[in-house]
């Protein structure tokens, strides 16, 4: 499954103090009521900003302990939510033990109403500062972390009635069994017609007061047909102005089976240029048209001024095929798309993915004259094939067969221990260099290291560039992420030559560290985090065009509800509501209300363990409501909760759709590096 569509949300990096410690002088440890759990130490070698690393979470004493190489400084940083993260370099010395005690300082908090000018609540705003980012609630209230000399904040309008703020999940990173479905929830939001906007602050205490009005939006709205007079239905419509100075989101829409849209939020006076997004049936890819239509927005009262522009699309054929190697073998997740012979307006680009066996959907214009090209991944410029095609009519390419090979290449890693902190996180990456001239490229296979450290990948062979260019090709084979692949280990990559038939016994050695020192940090805090207010959250989703509604309740005197995403998950005999969160330093009391009619009792609630990855059952307690079911449980540094039951409402067979929605990027980013979440959901261990 590839990405459709993708919100990216910029979130500042965080300046923080690096302090060498030198072993031998370990610093006190206050007292255990200071302790911090659930606090993130990411262990980094040579490098502060390497994105090689141990991650591991503070037990309920606030401590981790862990071996490392006793070689280079080393960067420990700290992140715990609520808190000023913290960096400090220790200089190993042979294997003498480092204890390590690191203080936090609290953040500052600001809370307050999200409205409208006439008072109304606004929920699903997102509110991001320099270090926290945090949706509004069905009241309109937030509460966030912030610097102390934060000077201020990003309000962005709801996206859950137009375009969900979503992150698509990796798919061939992750082998899904026995996943019948996937529903994805998006927030109910509300309210429509208000504009994004920058929000100055004071930050004046441990908690500051800031509410927070939004200006009306103005409205555009109008049809998308084809020529032939048929509406576009499911078409994503977007809005980009001429002027992106002050720009936080751009007006965002889908057509309704009437080919109507309305864009109400983040219309301000300006020009805006209209573009459609028509996706193919299989979800993977789409036909985009951009600059299809422009529009002028002058108003003094945009509440009550709605502006009107129809769109109208060539008419739009289907092309088929199925894409093979030269050895038989489908290229599965590799980019297609149509090359035009001219480029005469509209302005369109057809794109798909190729699925596990080979298959692509392309959507273009009828009578659009070009080449279907299979690239090499993502590569554009390195091509498995080209077909020449005029595409006056629906068509179905069959089986193209391909002069590119596909190879596998396996072997050992060696030592490997999938328990060992050090290898958490390490791949293979298996690697098809491409050169032509001075120019070179990569195309990357990464390939999952299995528990008795074997693992299989491939390369490719035969590529051409645009003109049928031969290219020269090479492969080689690294590992990447984790620890011991990091920037201290330096473990070179090992180059295979040209491979022409698959591989076995490609071993990959791991130089361990013939010593180890014992590093032990504890985490500790000078004050406790500012407590939020009461927050409730209600989640909808549609099961076989019905709708569900989820409701997320945190009591007033916790921690903030951090970002949090939730998907339904049916399997063959279970159906498993997995919520993903921003873990919590610390603990906190979740009431979910659940429809029976989408999950019903007799319910199993677990964590998954964030150091091993692995689901701990959990204590809860439920009370029955009639027609739905409230959980009451409490989560402490977690970045998954699952609700299990073998009582899941019913679904017709339909493709496996598996899209995680956030409140923000950094929940997205520790849950897709971290891996724990989707292993758990894909039943592996």
């Amino acid at each position: 499954m590839k990405q459709q569509f993708l919100t990216l949300i910029l979130v500042a990096l965080l300046l923080v103090p690096v302090i060498t410690i030198t072993p031998g002088n370990p610093v006190p440890v206050s007292a255990q009521q200071d302790a911090v759990p659930g606090a993130e130490v990411s262990i980094r070698a040579g490098n502060p900003d390497s994105s090689y690393e141990m991650s591991m979470y503070t037990d309920e004493t606030g401590s981790i302990s862990v071996d490392i190489a006793p070689i280079d400084n080393h960067f420990i940083r700290v992140d715990a939510r609520g808190y000023m993260p913290v960096t400090q370099m220790v200089a190993p010395n042979g294997t003498q033990p480092i204890n390590l005690a690191i203080q936090l300082n609290p953040l500052p908090m600001v809370e307050g109403y999200v409205r409208t000018p006439d008072g109304r609540p606004v929920s699903g705003a997102l509110i991001r500062s320099s270090v926290d980012s945090v949706l509004t609630d069905e009241r309109g209230y937030y509460a966030l972390y912030v610097l102390p000399n934060e000077t201020s904040l990003a309000v962005t309008t709801p996206l859950a009635n137009t375009l969900p703020l979503a992150v698509a999940i990796i798919m061939n990173q992750f082998q899904y069994r026995d996943v019948e479905r996937v529903w994805a929830f998006n927030l109910n939001a509300h309210n429509d017609n208000v504009v994004s906007r920058i929000v100055n602050i004071n930050v004046n205490g441990p908690v500051t007061n800031v509410d927070i009005t939004l200006d009306w939006s103005a409205r555009i709205t109008g049809t998308v047909t084809f020529q032939n007079g048929t509406p576009v239905v499911g078409a994503g419509v977007s809005a980009f102005p001429d002027d992106v100075s002050n720009l936080l989101m751009i007006p965002l829409g889908s057509t309704d089976e009437n080919g109507r849209y309305v864009l109400d939020n983040d219309v301000t006076n300006g020009r805006f240029n209209l573009s459609v997004t028509i996706p193919t049936h299989n979800g993977s890819g789409s036909l985009h048209f951009s600059n299809i239509g422009t529009i002028y927005i002058n108003t003094s009262n945009p509440l009550n001024d709605t502006f009107n522009l129809d769109i109208t699309l060539p008419e739009v054929v289907r092309i088929t095929g199925r894409v093979l190697s030269s050895n038989g073998r489908p290229f599965e997740n590799f980019m297609v798309m149509f090359i035009r012979n001219n480029y005469d307006p509209p302005f369109w680009t057809a794109i798909d993915y190729t699925d596990s066996d080979g298959n692509f959907e392309l959507l273009v214009p009828k009578g659009a004259d070009g080449n279907i090209v299979v690239a090499a991944g993502t590569l554009v410029t390195a091509y498995v094939t080209s077909i020449p095609v005029t595409a006056n009519a629906n068509m179905d390419l069959g089986t193209i067969n391909t002069n590119v090979g596909l190879y596998y290449v396996s072997g050992i890693v060696s030592p490997y221990d999938p328990n060992d902190p050090m290898f958490r996180g390490m791949n293979v990456v298996v690697e098809t260099v491409v050169s032509l001239g001075f120019f070179q490229t990569t195309y990357k296979m990464v390939a999952t290291i299995e528990e008795d450290g074997s693992f299989t990948g491939y390369v490719l062979t035969g590529l051409t560039g645009p003109g049928d260019q031969q290219l020269q090709v090479s492969h080689r084979i690294r590992l990447e992420g984790g620890y011991l692949a990091g920037d201290g280990m330096r473990i070179p990559p090992q180059d295979l030559g040209t491979v022409n038939s698959d591989t076995s016994g490609v071993n990959i050695n791991v130089p361990l560290p013939p010593e180890r020192a014992r590093l032990t940090v504890t985490v500790t805090k000078s004050g406790d985090a500012q407590r939020a207010g009461s927050q409730v959250f209600v989640f909808r989703t549609v099961v076989n065009g019905e709708e569900f509604f989820v409701t997320i309740r945190k009591a007033a005197g916790e921690y903030p509800l951090p970002g949090i995403g939730m998907v339904l998950a049916k399997r063959t005999n279970t159906g498993m509501l997995n919520l993903f969160m921003e873990p919590v330093a610390g603990s906190m009391t979740l009431n979910i209300t659940i429809p029976k009619r989408l999950l019903a009792p007799p319910f199993a609630v677990s964590t998954i363990d964030p150091n091993t990855g692995t689901l701990e059952p959990t204590q809860f307690s439920t009370q029955d409501l009639g027609d739905s079911v409230s959980i009451m449980v409490t989560v402490s540094g977690t970045v998954m909760l699952q609700i299990e039951s073998p009582n899941v409402i019913p679904d017709l067979p339909a493709p496996i759709l598996l899209v995680a929605l956030v409140a923000g990027a950094v929940v997205a980013t520790r849950v897709v590096r971290n891996r724990l979440a989707l292993r758990s959901l894909s039943g592996r261990p």
